[in-house]
């Protein structure tokens, strides 16, 4: 550096950096590169050194520190690892490192041959923590290879088996580290798991032969063109046997890159016209005739099937959300029969397949629903179709929108979604109705009459006009109930006039672009102020049942009443956010895919409005948000955080995917397939800012109640993301090499208060819960302090019942392991092989060769030694492990004594 700038001597890096900035310009800065990047190295090193001299703190903490090995790596001189080193080594530092994953926990024969290996991270990591006490390094590997020694030499007809040495380890790795695994807490030890694919193969199907017949003559077709034997194409089996229609998904795979570059060549394209099978056909698309999970479809595939089946149980085309956990009362509609729905994840080796399922699932819900005729409005002329033309609309298009007649507005009753009434949310209480045992039917009857009664008290009678229109009384009844109340009059003056309502997009200032919102906002406020100017008629006969379905399944009044049962606060500022809720809410049930769904579950010929208030109310929308806003509270510490984090989901838009048919392929034009019931997870760039916001806002989504229902993704979605709170069922359409990665997969839907945890804690505690023992109104707060009280004993902690409640063989609540597998397919040794080093690879904790070492006992030690092994041999890191052994030693030592 100092030669390329012609410094004699010794100079500082101020001279230097001087000198440099001198000589630097446009036209020589790749003359200098060198020595402005060994410059800005020098800087950062001396800013992180004089930064360390500011860092004071009593605890260290590294969370997820296995993203960031080389800093605890003693070897590594990188950048990062030299002030780690610098700031680890001030006297009295205390570090916690926070990981599940702080090392490979097994290492298997593919993880070696791509350099991952248990034995080296372990020792790196325990080196770090030992702070490189020789000693106590010395003594943890003689007895680790004492262990290693007696797990080798075990035998069928081994007695007893001597644990000396598994101690001596165990308190060496004690003194720096602890583990606790779900399993020290279980019973049965089965992680509350269910093995579906126990029930028996995928049937496979003539449609699945064909598909590989016109697959693999496209395949020979191409090979004939390839001199060379070693770049031909293999037969394509596994691209067949994971997805329908295969040429259609395998962009960016060599055989479909082959095909492009050859599909002019008059033996390809001869064999691509004909085998159109191995393609999907936009024209069938269009017109909604293409059957997907259908054994006889020309897109027939057993493990889409199978997916279908799975993810489309209980008509789940027509659900927007997820049943809740804990019904208020009993569902009822389209909701019927619906206990224990579940969202599903996939996860899968092939990079094809997140997008074949995020496509063709969501296609299929549509051909459900908007291509049925029940969800065709008779006003409707044009046929349905998929592929929207260029200036043309999707059907159904949108039916709560604000249309103005004559300057005046036309769309009032979208307040009885928008409007959070005061006086109707104080009708219904959950707790008594879920303690109660009472029907919806019962309820709303008994709601109906007080809002009767109501409307007798405070003299509703004396706005009504013989000219006027009686279906306004429908969203104004509730503004003036709010209005006559002396309780509940100024708050609702208060929230109509706020500054939150004139920062939306019902704004009433000049600035606002949506001026037909506006209109309808100052028309709600004009019924406030003005209502003998409403020209209201007389009362509708059923308005009293009405505005009892109001109250429970309102949108804005379900917000409004959990908002003040979560979070309690100013009514006024809750209205506000119940209205906001309501806003993002309506955007949801104006999808066409949403309306289409609740015109087939409500079909009687009322308006749509009328459908929503129905529809929310068979699927006790009540319950659906208390859960919710109860998982979000551990994220969002405010009301205004969680109705944010509502609206970005239900704002979040999805992404439509390329994918073509046998026409496009040839006339390089792809078509876009829609995404909403199912959406992939891979495709994205997570390196990005943008990619990076993609995989939260669709981890957000799925973790919430709302679409999608089922989430496809490769590896990237088996370690480090949670999507725990609405999905029990774990689909392995591939079976990963190393038995961890299976166990991985499944521990994202086995977490804290996910779903299984929920619907367990529900079924076996809530009869317990009445009225007068409920502190809390939230009613899972209460829920889960009668779990615990009743699940926890003296030996167990907090793991239980948020990470893990005790289940029987037949429970109905459990995490399904789905694993579509063919008949006489070879998967399914190597899923018993996978299944059974998983039950065993604990006992090659720390030690190198694992993969050898399990190969060896699984081959010549009988089941019943290998139990005893397990009690025996297996290192256990938990303090409740400890605690529990303390407690068993410690009544014999007093005996003694």
């Amino acid at each position: 550096m100092s030669e390329q700038l012609d410094l004699n001597g010794s100079v500082s890096l101020y001279e230097a950096v001087v000198e440099c900035a001198c000589r630097l310009d446009f036209h020589n800065y790749n003359d200098y590169r060198g020595t402005s990047l060994e410059l800005i190295r020098q800087l950062r090193k001396a800013l992180g050194s004089e930064c360390i001299d500011y860092i004071e703190a009593d605890l260290y903490i590294l969370d997820e520190f296995q993203r960031f090995r080389d800093l605890i790596d003693e070897d590594s001189d990188s950048e990062a690892a030299v002030i780690a080193k610098q700031i680890f080594h001030k006297p009295d530092t205390k570090i916690l490192l926070l990981s599940a994953t702080p090392f490979k926990a097994f290492t298997g024969g593919d993880d070696l041959e791509c350099g991952d290996e248990h034995y080296k991270e372990f020792r790196t990591v325990l080196s770090f923590l030992m702070e490189n006490d020789r000693q106590a390094l010395a003594e943890y590997e003689r007895h680790r290879q004492a262990l290693f020694k007696q797990l080798l030499t075990l035998r069928p007809d081994t007695a007893k088996i001597d644990p000396s040495h598994r101690e001596v380890v165990e308190g060496v790795l004690r003194r720096v580290m602890c583990r606790t695994e779900r399993l020290s807490v279980s019973k049965r030890r089965d992680a509350m798991t269910h093995d579906k694919w126990l029930d028996g193969p995928v049937p496979l199907t003539t449609g699945d032969v064909r598909t590989f017949v016109a697959t693999d003559s496209v395949v020979q077709a191409l090979n004939g063109t390839i001199d060379r034997p070693s770049y031909r194409l293999h037969a394509p089996l596994e691209f067949c046997k994971s997805a329908p229609c295969p040429l259609s998904f395998l962009d960016d795979y060599k055989l479909k890159k082959e095909l492009k570059a050859k599909r002019d060549m008059p033996s390809v394209r001869a064999a691509l016209e004909g085998n159109d099978r191995a393609w999907l056909d936009h024209a069938s698309i269009d017109n909604y005739s293409l059957l997907m999970g259908e054994d006889d479809s020309t897109a027939a595939n057993a493990r889409f099937s199978l997916l279908v089946r799975e993810s489309l149980a209980c008509h789940a085309e027509l659900l927007l959300w997820v049943p809740p956990s804990l019904p208020y009362y009993p569902l009822t509609g389209t909701f019927d029969a619906t206990d224990g729905f579940s969202k599903t994840l996939v996860f899968s080796g092939w990079l094809m397949v997140p997008r074949m399922i995020a496509s063709l699932l969501s296609y299929e819900v549509e051909r459900r629903t908007i291509g049925n005729p029940k969800s065709v409005d008779p006003q409707e002329k044009d046929p349905r179709r998929y592929f929207v033309p260029e200036g043309g609309r999707r059907h159904p298009v949108p039916q709560l929108v604000y249309r103005t007649e004559g300057g005046e507005p036309g769309s009032m009753t979208n307040y009885t979604l928008l409007y959070p009434s005061l006086t109707l949310a104080g009708l219904f209480d959950p707790a008594s109705a879920l303690t109660s045992g009472r029907d919806r039917a019962a309820i709303e009857s008994q709601i109906a009459a007080k809002c009767r009664e109501l409307a007798v008290r405070l003299g509703l009678q004396r706005y009504v006009r013989n000219d006027g229109e009686s279906d306004r009384w429908y969203w104004a009844a509730p503004v003036l109930l709010d209005k006559l109340s002396s309780d509940y009059g100024p708050v609702a003056e208060s929230w109509l006039c706020s500054d939150d309502i004139h920062r939306t997009s019902f704004s009433t200032d000049g600035n606002t672009k949506d001026t037909s919102k506006s209109l309808h906002f100052q028309r709600l406020v004009r019924a406030f102020d003005a209502p003998h100017e409403l020209g209201l008629g007389p009362l509708p006969p059923d308005l009293f049942e009405v505005l009892a379905q109001m109250a429970l399944g309102s949108p804005s009044i379900v917000a409004l009443r959990s908002l003040r049962s979560h979070y309690g606060g100013d009514d006024a500022a809750n209205c506000a956010l119940a209205f906001a809720a309501a806003s993002a809410l309506e955007t949801m049930f104006n999808k066409p895919e949403s309306i289409a769904a609740i015109r087939i579950a409500v079909p009687e010929r009322t308006p749509y409005w009328r459908k929503v208030i129905r529809y929310c109310g068979d699927g006790c929308f009540q319950a659906v948000l208390d859960e919710y806003i109860h998982l979000l509270k551990s994220e969002c510490e405010t009301a205004g955080a969680t109705i944010e984090r509502l609206a970005g989901v239900m704002a979040f838009r999805t992404v439509p995917l390329d994918v073509d048919d046998l026409a496009s392929f040839l006339r390089d034009e792809k078509k876009k397939l829609r995404c909403h019931f199912a959406e992939n997870l891979g495709n994205q760039r997570i390196e990005t800012e943008e990619g990076s916001k993609r995989v939260t806002g669709i981890r957000q989504n799925f973790n919430s109640p709302f679409r999608p229902f089922v989430l496809a993704t490769p590896s990237i979605g088996q370690e480090g993301l949670d999507f725990h709170q609405y999905c029990r069922k774990v689909v392995h359409w591939n079976l990963p090499s190393n038995p961890i990665d299976l166990e991985q997969r499944e521990g994202r839907v086995n977490r804290y208060k996910g779903h299984v945890i929920r619907l367990q804690v529900a079924r076996k505690y809530g009869p317990l819960l009445l009225k007068d023992d409920l502190p809390s109104p939230d009613v899972w707060k209460d829920l889960f302090w009668i779990a615990e009280q009743n699940e926890r004993g003296d030996s167990t902690c907090d793991l239980v019942p948020y990470w893990h409640v005790e289940t029987t063989e037949f429970e109905q609540y459990r995490i399904e392991r789905i694993i579509p597998l063919y008949p006489f397919s070879r998967d399914r040794a190597r899923l018993v092989s996978l299944l059974r080093t998983l039950a065993i690879y604990r006992l090659a904790f720390g030690q190198p060769r694992q993969s050898e070492l399990i190969e060896h006992l699984l081959r010549h030690v009988p089941e019943e030694t290998l139990e005893q092994a397990r009690s025996s041999l297996m290192i256990d890191l938990s303090p409740i492990s400890y605690q529990r052994r303390m407690l068993t030693v410690l009544p014999e030592s007093n005996s003694e004594t």
